[in-house]
């Protein structure tokens, strides 16, 4: 490293600190509670525990955000993508708390049968996978067409970016997992049972990590829109 250059490191607010923290109290309590029963992914499933933490923490992620857009100005264009962003994410806590696109996958699939005996396949039995699929390109598209507009809250684009990350992982392990059939073209039928109860862990941290994320960069954001705003008022 030449003379006294610096490396610029990622800063690490308070709240990272305290969502990391609070979701790996979350993630360890369920795990040792599920292994006490001899059943590791016991707390893991939809229902329990973890999937109210993920949902609240989307939920106050949404709320978050509409605050973000209240405090834009009215003629500001970001503003609608605040709101836009506020409806999604407490969509989404909804959805994941009272299992929605699960119910649907579910709804369509009686009614095919039930309509014309057509009981489904690999395919058609995933339409809850392909659903939070759209979810996320909605959430894509959204962030492309207000691309200038965020460019104020460039901060934001390595949590975004891990979002991303996450969120395609979590989509994968669920497709892999969910009927169990694609896992058994590359698993000995042995060690199903452990894959799918490894897989059911990993998903749900996943997704608890992804809300955690999301939660973290909309109080962030809140904290930019904040300092514009004093910035603009004090300009003035």
């Amino acid at each position: 490293m030449r003379g006294n250059q610096k490396v610029s490191m990622p800063h690490i607010s308070r709240q990272d600190c305290g969502i990391t923290v609070f979701n790996f109290a979350a993630l360890a309590s369920a795990l040792l509670r599920g292994i006490s029963k001899n059943e590791p992914e016991r707390y893991f499933q939809e229902g329990f525990y973890l999937t109210n933490i993920t949902a609240i923490q989307l939920i106050f992620a949404g709320i978050v955000c509409l605050n973000t857009a209240q405090i834009q100005p009215k003629a500001n264009k970001i503003r609608v993508f605040w709101f836009v962003a506020a409806i999604g994410l407490i969509g989404l806590g909804i959805d994941d708390q009272f299992m929605i696109h699960e119910h649907i996958d579910n709804i369509i699939n009686e009614w095919a049968e039930s309509t014309y005996g057509f009981s489904g396949n690999s395919i058609t039995k995933r339409l809850d996978d392909f659903i939070v699929l759209g979810y996320g390109g909605i959430a894509l598209y959204f962030v492309r067409y207000f691309r200038n507009e965020l460019k104020k809250f460039l901060m934001l684009r390595r949590g975004f970016l891990l979002a991303i990350i996450l969120f395609i992982l979590m989509v994968i392990i669920d497709i892999l997992s969910s009927r169990m059939d694609l896992a058994r073209l590359i698993l000995n039928e042995y060690y199903i049972p452990a894959f799918k109860s490894i897989s059911l862990i990993v998903e749900e941290t996943l997704k608890l990590v992804t809300a955690g994320v999301l939660l973290s960069m909309a109080v962030k954001a809140r904290g930019v829109a904040r300092g514009i705003e004093r910035r603009r008022e004090s300009s003035k």
